[in-house]
């Protein structure tokens, strides 16, 4: 009884990880059926996942993945801007939208443009604790974003740019004196605390001057 059940449920599981795959794959080819630019050396089995391994070979171990999207567009896409890639199980069905003509008609004019993806209220989760502006449907979105309207007014994000400038200014300053001196060092801390001295101004206007060198 016991190894019968161990069976259906081994079962059960490849069955439904199969019909998965077969969902993923099929989202794919219906596009490049349609004529959708859809990257090259897609295989039913394993998608993408080969063709962006080559792609990530030749970068640095340490290179984040979004750099080989870059490298897909110059190579296959230059002309259109966006490209369909395949990645599942480790990711959904992704759409790399490179050109700015492009992300303009994403974002702002299609219409699709309001809508949110599903991915963004997961992964907002741990951060924010739950609903917030990036993830809200437009129903909700809308009421709340009028409420910071006056933060986004174009009087108000002038008004910002003499300490945006100022801050852009001392971490120019800062890289050419890392720079000068020859040797290897981390960007990450100084871009952090040059994002803090920014954020500082912008959003508390405190002047937080963190020492970035």
């Amino acid at each position: 009884m016991f190894r019968t059940a161990v069976c259906a449920v081994v079962a059960a599981t490849i069955g439904y990880f199969f019909t998965k795959m077969y969902q993923a794959r099929m989202l794919l080819i219906e596009r490049e059926k349609a004529g959708l630019p859809v990257a090259p050396g897609h295989n039913f089995l394993l998608g993408h996942l080969l063709f962006f391994k080559a792609m990530m070979d030749p970068l640095p171990k340490d290179a984040h993945y979004e750099l080989a999207f870059g490298d897909i567009f110059r190579q296959y896409f230059a002309k259109d801007g966006a490209f369909y890639i395949d990645l599942w199980p480790l990711s959904g069905l992704y759409l790399a939208v490179i050109s700015p003509t492009a992300a303009t008609q994403a974002v702002q004019t299609s219409a699709i443009s309001c809508e949110r993806p599903r991915l963004l209220e997961r992964f907002f989760k741990p951060i924010a604790g739950g609903p917030n502006l990036f993830d809200l449907v437009e129903k909700e979105w809308r009421p709340w974003r009028t409420v910071f309207n006056k933060g986004f007014s174009t009087d108000h994000i002038y008004s910002l740019v003499p300490g945006m400038v100022d801050n852009t200014r001392i971490y120019c300053e800062t890289l050419r004196k890392l720079a000068e001196r020859g040797d290897m060092f981390l960007l990450d801390p100084t871009t952090l605390r040059y994002t803090m001295d920014l954020i500082g101004t912008t959003i508390l206007c405190v002047n937080i001057s963190q020492p970035i060198l």
